[in-house]
């Protein structure tokens, strides 16, 4: 099952690399939701969890993509990209 909402999640592409995301890192929320659905649609929304240093994470890769980091929650490490 999670080879099959990988592959619908069309990682490659993303405007960054997995491999930028540490271990441990997961794909949640409403992407997965609609791919065991079958309601996926062209653009989505892609939430992640990752284990450590999230807003830190999000800075790096806003930078990278030319995007934004809104720091969220700073207490709990969390932020949008």
């Amino acid at each position: 099952m999670a080879a099959h909402i990988w592959k619908k999640l069309k990682p490659t592409s993303w405007p960054f690399h997995c491999s930028e995301l540490p271990r441990g890192s997961a794909v949640i929320g409403g992407a997965v939701r609609d791919c065991l659905l079958n309601k996926l649609r062209d653009k989505y929304d892609l939430d992640l969890v990752v284990p450590n240093n999230a807003i830190k994470l999000t800075r790096k890769l806003a930078k990278k993509i030319d995007g934004k980091c809104i720091v969220l929650d700073s207490k709990r490490d969390i932020a949008r990209l």
